[in-house]
């Protein structure tokens, strides 16, 4: 199921809000891919790895702003992005290891990362705008 950006989900910081355009736009383009004609599993493969190391950079970036500005909830934001990080890995494992190109194993993966995200922004992210923007990060 594709994901739409919604000003809704926008936290107010250009960088993260790109970040986070950019992480729809890479779940959406791996569901284009599973719909389409032309998907090789290699293809999916390079998607998947492709998402999950962008998510980890995205992650990655957060946290540096969480201890630059040392945002106070930062341990429990960095335990949310951990369990996240151990899923994907998880589901990385699982494609590596996919020798039949399972496209229910990736839009699960791309489900739960775009879904992922979405509740993530609107729970989490949004809580960090206020102390972003204290340290002029807008």
């Amino acid at each position: 199921m594709r994901i739409e950006w919604k000003p809704e989900y926008s936290v107010g910081i250009k960088l993260i809000d790109e970040q986070h355009q950019n992480f729809f736009r890479i779940v959406n383009n791996i569901f284009g891919l599973v719909e389409g004609k032309q998907e090789s599993h290699d293809n999916l493969k390079k998607a998947i790895f492709d998402l999950s190391d962008y998510a980890l950079y995205h992650l990655t970036t957060e946290e540096e702003y969480f201890e630059k500005f040392d945002y106070p909830d930062s341990i429990h934001h960095k335990e949310i992005h951990d369990l996240f990080r151990k899923k994907m890995m998880v589901y990385v494992q699982a494609i590596q290891n996919d020798v039949h190109s399972d496209k229910n194993l990736v839009v699960e993966v791309v489900g739960f990362a775009g879904n992922w995200l979405a509740d993530h922004i609107l729970r989490m992210d949004k809580k960090y705008t206020e102390t972003f923007r204290l340290h002029g990060l807008i």
